[in-house]
Parts: structure tokens; C-alpha cells; sequence
């Protein structure tokens, strides 16, 4: 994309609309780091897709996010956290 002037030139049509609206503008479709990097820089705001992750399933992604959340947890719970009783506190 980078390297087509009038690909850049309909992509900057598109975004500058929503960038005029202060709407928040998002690409679908983005592969390359090299087509993030220019999106970011005509002001697109979000980018998705293969670059980041493959199309999942619904049930895909709650048990990835039940993964996380569960981790999380996890690594609250070893963490060692006193109470201080005079104050109320933790420390």
C-alpha cells in the first residue's frame, strides 16, 4: 500500500472523514507491519486483523479471555499482601 500513491490517496479519503467527525477511525484487513505503520501515520486510530490474530471463533475468544482472566487472578492470589490491623491498610 505504501508504495501506490493513489492507494494512499483513497485510504487518507477515507480516514479523514471520521478524523474531521472525531469519530475514531478503524482498519480491517491489516497483514503488514508496514501497513500499520502507514495507517497510523494518515491517522487511523486502531488497526485489526492477521497482524495481530487470526479469525477466531466466539468460543475462541471467551476461552482465551477466561485464560487471561483466570492467569490473572492467579498472579494476584501468590502475591504477598499483608494487612496492616492497627491502620486498615495494606502495605
Amino acid at each position: 500500500m505504501p508504495e501506490n500513491t493513489k492507494s494512499l490517496a483513497i485510504v487518507q479519503s477515507i480516514i479523514d472523514p471520521g478524523k474531521n467527525l472525531n469519530l475514531t477511525v478503524i482498519a480491517e484487513g491489516i497483514e503488514t507491519v508496514n501497513n500499520k505503520d502507514t495507517l497510523i501515520k494518515l491517522g487511523c486510530h486502531i488497526v485489526q486483523d492477521y497482524l495481530y490474530s487470526r479469525t477466531k471463533l466466539p468460543k475462541e475468544i471467551l476461552n482465551h479471555y477466561t485464560s487471561l482472566i483466570n492467569q490473572s487472578l492467579t498472579n494476584y492470589n501468590s502475591l504477598d499482601i499483608r494487612y496492616n490491623l492497627q491502620s486498615n491498610s495494606t502495605w
